[in-house]
């Protein structure tokens, strides 16, 4: 039969990895490094989509997006490769790294605390399933 004390316990345990999305053996295996490097993996994503999205606009205030979409898909793309281009590209990507370094970083040391607790609530059920079934 199941006790009331194995049911909140459990309750904690589901809503913790609800709310992080995560399973509990992917829960087990996070660190630091993973969960970093998960978020500035996403931020280069997005920040590429971004630029590229952004030079698109300027292609368009410009003029030379014109009025058909066909036109400009198959114009030239010269002003792709232009060195200024590349340049502010990393410099834009960098800057996007270290925000998203520093934002994760944070964000892992709030996580941390609850994940450490839920690592013990954890240990603490599987304690207490062991010795209730021996």
């Amino acid at each position: 039969m199941i006790e009331e004390n194995e049911v909140k316990m459990l309750t904690k345990l589901a809503r913790f990895e609800y709310e992080t999305g995560k399973s509990e053996k992917e829960l087990k295996n996070l660190t630091k490094g993973k969960y970093v490097a998960h978020g500035v993996f996403w931020a280069i994503v997005s920040s590429t989509a971004a630029f590229l999205l952004v030079l698109l606009l300027i292609s368009y205030i410009r003029g030379t997006f014109n009025d058909n979409l066909v036109t400009f898909l198959n114009g030239d793309f010269q002003a792709l490769f232009y060195p200024y281009i590349w340049i502010s590209y990393l410099i834009y990507e960098g800057c996007f790294i270290l925000i998203a370094i520093a934002f994760y970083s944070q964000g892992y040391k709030k996580l941390e605390v609850k994940l450490e607790e839920y690592l013990r609530r954890r240990s603490t059920y599987e304690d207490f399933y062991n010795r209730r079934n021996q």
